[in-house]
């Protein structure tokens, strides 16, 4: 593998990946395996749906050797907040309510990434219906502080940020009302 996936951002791996530098299967699982070793002690991904990953990767790079590139996303590996509905992934806002909801399709954004190319590895932890400033809830606990695990991530931005560096991981969105509209001071330009 000619870059460092893992300590590359997402529009270097896609750059990568249309000149055939690396493959979408092999950022994938360079992804999986950062997601494996460090997700343990910090809880931020909830839900893994790496064989479906893989398959895609595998789908994405046949598309690359026929010619076919999506765009600047082709390939790239992503997770997302679980407030945003995934086609065949339980997504559950972390509300028990939601605990077992499998979507039928994606919602619009989600939709949109993946024919763009972009790779969903799984989803991360949020707040229940992302309306607290911390990531805790009853369906999958906390999310920890990567740099303090005693610590618990006080703010949704702060849970994506370091869940990005922690997990390394390249393309991370998700819906934050919480910053938005309830915290509007952790907002930062």
């Amino acid at each position: 593998m000619a870059i460092d996936i893992n300590h590359s951002s997402a529009s270097e791996i896609g750059k990568a990946i249309a000149s055939r530098e690396v493959s979408a299967k092999e950022a994938v699982e360079a992804s999986i395996e950062r997601i494996n070793e460090v997700n343990p002690s910090i809880n931020a991904v909830v839900q893994d749906c790496f064989d479906r990953a893989l398959g895609e990767a595998d789908v994405l790079d046949s598309e690359i050797s026929q010619g076919k590139n999506r765009g600047p996303l082709h390939g790239v590996p992503m997770t997302l907040k679980d407030s945003l509905d995934t086609e065949g992934v339980v997504t559950t806002w972390a509300t028990l309510g939601r605990k077992k909801y499998v979507p039928d399709s994606d919602a619009t954004l989600v939709s949109r990434l993946r024919q763009a190319g972009a790779i969903l590895l799984g989803k991360t932890n949020t707040p229940e219906l992302t309306l607290a400033p911390e990531t805790d809830n009853l369906i999958y606990g906390r999310t920890s502080n990567p740099y303090d695990l005693k610590l618990l991530l006080e703010e949704v931005a702060e849970v994506q940020r370091l869940s990005l560096q922690a997990v390394d991981l390249h393309l991370i969105l998700g819906v934050i009302l919480v910053e938005v509209y309830v915290y509007p001071h952790t907002v930062a330009a």
